[in-house]
């Protein structure tokens, strides 16, 4: 397998505080932000969940969209992030199963 060119940058459940954000719903929690390293740059991403339907998303940190979130439209890249966090523990963490998401 692989090694994923990931890095965990915050573990810490917390509430999340939005203004306006394409996902409807919440309250919502965050569970990781991770940053990933390509040869181009760099990416950043965040997993949270909604607490009214337990439902967790995975979306890329776009500072440039008034929404902050975009959906990654990738399914490797998606992928790649769902095994980083299932690897690291994110998800047993709140005690979801292995495919929750």
């Amino acid at each position: 397998m692989a090694k994923l060119s990931f890095a965990m940058l915050n573990d810490i459940r917390q509430p999340m505080q939005f203004g306006t954000l394409r996902i409807a719903g919440g309250p919502f929690e965050h569970m990781a932000s991770v940053k990933r390293n390509f040869n181009r740059g760099s990416k950043e991403y965040c997993c949270f969940r909604d607490l009214s339907s337990g439902h967790v998303y995975l979306e890329e940190v776009d500072l440039h969209d008034g929404q902050l979130f975009k959906k990654i439209e990738d399914d490797k890249e998606w992928a790649d992030l769902y095994r980083y966090l299932q690897e690291y523990g994110v998800f047993e963490a709140y005690g979801m199963q292995k495919r929750s998401v």
